[in-house]
């Protein structure tokens, strides 16, 4: 809402604008509201025209973009590990962890052999909250690995933790 006063008392009106298109005529009501529902990135100004009954006029301006709202989630209580998601998977899956600190984080992927193939992690600082790490089925030389069972496992401050999943083609 916008408050505005002539200040010889007489009565103003007000005409709305979007994107230089007028969305509300010319009224004395001086409220003019709306849900914005366009795409993340949209670019928009509003205008609020206010006017005396002598013709003088004068004008409030709003520029802004569209963006998405992110809910902010309770941080965690205790480190966590999750199942990766989808399992079995081709040719991406998601795997999503808890860090209830700030704490360096090394995520691994390793063959039913033991041996690493992959390092999507190392070392790396995360802040306190729900993270996630996508594998492309690939190993460090940017290889395509065969359908099978691989480990994942994330390190992060004292905690440590594996879990299994299936890569199929």
């Amino acid at each position: 809402m916008v408050h505005a006063q002539d200040l010889g008392g007489q009565p103003l009106t007000f005409t709305w604008k979007q994107n230089d298109a007028v969305v509300k005529p010319t009224s004395p009501d001086s409220t003019y509201s709306v849900r914005y529902t366009q795409p993340h990135g949209t670019a928009f100004k509003v205008v609020c025209i206010f006017t005396t009954t002598a013709s003088l006029s004068d004008s409030a301006v709003w520029s802004f973009t569209v963006t998405g709202v992110q809910q902010q989630l309770p941080i965690p209580t205790e480190y966590g590990l999750d199942q990766n998601y989808p399992n079995p998977f081709n040719p991406t899956t998601t795997i999503s962890f808890s860090l209830p600190k700030e704490s360096p984080v090394t995520f691994e992927i390793y063959n039913m052999l033991g041996v690493k193939i992959r390092t999507l992690m190392a070392g790396d600082t995360k802040s306190a909250g729900v993270h996630s790490v996508t594998w492309d089925g690939k190993n460090d030389a940017g290889v395509i690995m065969p359908s099978g069972v691989y480990l994942y496992r994330v390190h992060a401050g004292s905690f440590l933790s594996s879990k299994k999943m299936t890569l199929l083609k």
